[in-house]
């Protein structure tokens, strides 16, 4: 164990050697908080806890190494925070749980690796916000992903849901902010929460998959995307909240996987002036 505080704000180390050999198992809470100096850290495989704040504000850090075979579990919260150099990291599939803000204004991180059959049931609140993140495969144990997870990831362009998700709830501004062009959402989703995808400029289609679950659609859901010129609803749709889509002049189709008779049973809040009879196509 590196016991928690145990090179707090050592603004002169530079390098940290680890054995291939070690035992090392856990990485206490603030052991590294604010190194200036710290460019590069390889992780041995016994690893399982990386706790809180512990490379926080470790401004320099630039890559931090994970192996493949390694049995890290935990990423305490603001683990890696502000670690503004940082630019590639992989989260193996043994991890369980990854605190809010753990990768949080991390601007320089552009290549998250993370596998579809991780053992994480959570995104949590924060997490990856203000990062340079360009592409993420959410693993099919993750059941929520939190809100503000992906906020103002401006050069995320790809969002991979694999097939059998377990993926029930995107909260509030998860993805606000993202480069993405095209959204498909997996059939087991039922919550989308106010302001998941504001401002998602590039944003062009939406569509939902076959036997979708989705009942909800929050507040200004869909606002600002700007592009926005098509999305199919499901039939399972009970209730859509306020301006879902304000902002986007451009939307000319909305395609209704149900009847009109559906339609008028749905709950929609307003205001809701860009939804209108005139684009949408119902079921025959």
């Amino acid at each position: 164990v590196i016991e928690p505080y145990a090179f707090y704000e050592c603004r002169g180390l530079e390098e940290i050697n680890m054995l291939d050999e070690s035992l090392l198992e856990e990485i206490g809470e603030y052991a590294f908080y604010n190194n200036l100096r710290l460019k590069g850290l390889k992780m041995p495989t016994t690893i399982k806890t990386i706790g809180a704040y512990a490379f926080n504000k470790c401004k320099y850090l630039a890559a931090f190494e994970i192996l493949e075979d390694s049995k890290l579990e935990h990423i305490g919260e603001h683990a890696f925070e502000n670690a503004e150099a940082l630019a590639a990291i992989y989260i193996p599939e043994s991890v369980k749980f990854i605190g809010q803000y753990a990768f949080s204004n991390c601007k320089s991180l552009k290549i998250l690796k993370m596998s579809e059959d991780g053992l994480i049931e959570k995104i949590e609140d924060f997490t990856f916000q203000y990062t340079s993140i360009e592409e993420i495969i959410i693993p099919k144990t993750v059941e929520t992903i939190g809100a503000f997870a992906f906020y103002m990831c401006e050069e995320l362009n790809n969002i991979i849901i694999p097939e059998k998700s377990n993926l029930e709830i995107i909260k509030n501004s998860a993805f606000a902010g993202a480069k993405i062009t095209e959204l498909i959402i997996p059939s087991s989703v039922k919550i989308i929460e106010e302001k998941a995808f504001q401002s998602c400029e590039m944003l062009k289609t939406i569509n939902v998959e076959e036997n979708s679950k989705l009942q909800t659609l929050g507040k200004e859901v869909f606002s600002y995307c700007v592009r926005l010129k098509t999305i199919t609803l499901p039939k399972s749709l009970k209730e859509i909240g306020p301006n879902i889509f304000f902002y986007c002049q451009n939307i000319k189709d909305i395609v209704y996987l149900g009847t009109k008779e559906d339609w008028n049973m749905m709950k929609i809040e307003a205001p809701n002036d860009n939804i209108n009879e005139d684009i949408i196509s119902f079921l025959q």
